[in-house]
């Protein structure tokens, strides 16, 4: 295709998709089916990519690539967007709002120092910009830097004194440090100064929901979801009250919702497995849990998951399946380590079992659940003296965590050997 003709059409169809300029991260999700429209964009972009050395010359290109990258971050391909972003700056690198959005999906993407980097290069550019100014704070909260955050969040509203996003920052400065009623404070503020968004909603029902004040976080929720009826953290934080106040239908009713239109989320999959758990319904918790792999294969929490409710289900060689993988995805956890191992106390395969506990005690020192099922493991070698020196190690731990019934149980077992 001639290099004009590829640069009119990518240019329509992206017009015909109507791309935002911004892209805020309230907006971003997966796309379930692909519309003709962007299947034929996809095409056009392939052969952009096969074809960029002969576009460079074109004026034009720095700014479809930026709108390429805003429609794969809104899509929620954030790998895509830095690439495209990276691309367009490598042609114009004096592009403020290229380097703001390349931040904010590195900030999305949670890797911190490089989003401060990306909109350090958009202040160098444009010094009072209030939103690479707000993004740069919420990034360096996530880094612990308080301070520095704080500064950036009140430079931002001295530019924009309507910058609701920026009130939510010190907010957010505020929970970090410990002072929930001068977070509120601050969130409520950023509610009557300008546009509200899903996330400062969100924010302030998590407040209420960590005070216990489960009525008034729903009322904030369904705030959030008048907004966007379909935010999926919205919906999963409905959820999240529904499981607290032990309502696990209606909870298992907002994590559907949440889990349809944010499905390579693996934290919402989790979610709902545990809650079909709650319920007693394993099957449907090991498909959550399968879910979540899916979206994630490296999640050892839902690999542990999974062979929990397998050994349940008596499933024992197929628990034993997930525990290797989580334990090959991470050798020092302490809790795979001791499922593991109590698969292979209940096969009596006794020296699997006591390597199992032993790496657990390794890694979680403090933990005198490990040495319990130790000392059992010994006794049963007849290892006694071993045994009572493990007895008595734990009997101690369990007295310090202020479990006095498994430190008297512990001590009576030591001097019963």
């Amino acid at each position: 295709m001639e290099s004009e003709t590829l640069i009119h059409m990518l240019s329509t169809h992206l017009g015909s998709l109507g791309v935002e300029d911004v892209i805020e991260p309230e907006m971003v999700r997966p796309v379930v089916v692909q519309t003709r429209e962007r299947r034929i964009l996809k095409d056009l972009e392939e052969e952009m990519q096969a074809t960029k050395d002969a576009l460079k010359g074109d004026a034009r290109l720095p700014e479809l690539l930026y709108k390429m990258g805003n429609l794969h971050l809104k899509e929620g391909s954030l790998g895509q967007a830095i690439l495209l972003y990276g691309q367009s700056l490598d042609m114009d690198p004096d592009r403020a709002n290229v380097w703001i959005q390349m931040g904010i999906t590195y900030y999305i993407a949670k890797q911190y120092t490089d989003a401060i980097k990306c909109l350090n290069n958009a202040l160098s550019i444009d010094p009072d910009n209030s939103r690479a100014l707000t993004f740069k704070g919420l990034a360096e909260l996530e880094q612990g830097q308080f301070e520095a955050g704080k500064d950036d969040f009140e430079h931002a509203i001295r530019v924009n004194p309507k910058n609701c996003r920026g009130y939510l920052g010190i907010g957010l400065y505020f929970k970090k440090k410990g002072n929930l009623q001068g977070a509120l404070q601050w969130m409520s503020k950023a509610r009557s100064v300008g546009e509200p968004t899903v996330t400062l909603f969100q924010e302030m029902a998590r407040i209420h929901i960590e005070q216990g004040e489960l009525d008034k976080a729903a009322s904030i929720l369904n705030d959030a979801l008048k907004l966007d009826s379909e935010h999926p953290y919205a919906l999963a934080s409905l959820g999240d009250i529904h499981v607290l106040k032990k309502e696990y239908d209606r909870a298992v009713y907002y994590y559907d919702k949440a889990v349809s239109i944010k499905f390579d989320d693996p934290a919402l999959w989790i979610k709902k497995g545990d809650t079909h758990r709650q319920m007693r319904s394993y099957d449907l918790a090991l498909n959550a849990y399968e879910k979540a792999l899916h979206a994630d294969p490296e999640r050892v929490d839902a690999w542990v998951r999974s062979g929990q409710i397998s050994l349940i289900l008596k499933e024992h060689a197929i628990a034993m399946e997930y525990f290797n993988t989580a334990l090959a995805l991470d050798p020092t956890n302490a809790e795979v380590a001791h499922q593991r191992g109590l698969v292979y106390y209940s096969q009596e395969r006794l020296d699997e079992a006591l390597a199992d506990f032993d790496m657990a005690f390794s890694s979680e020192p403090d933990n005198p659940n490990h040495l319990y099922f130790r000392a059992m493991i010994l006794e049963k070698q007849q290892k006694l003296s071993e045994a009572k020196r493990t007895w008595q190690v734990a009997s101690e731990l369990y007295r310090e965590m202020g479990d006095d019934l498994k430190a008297a149980e512990s001590a009576a077992r030591a001097k019963r050997l």
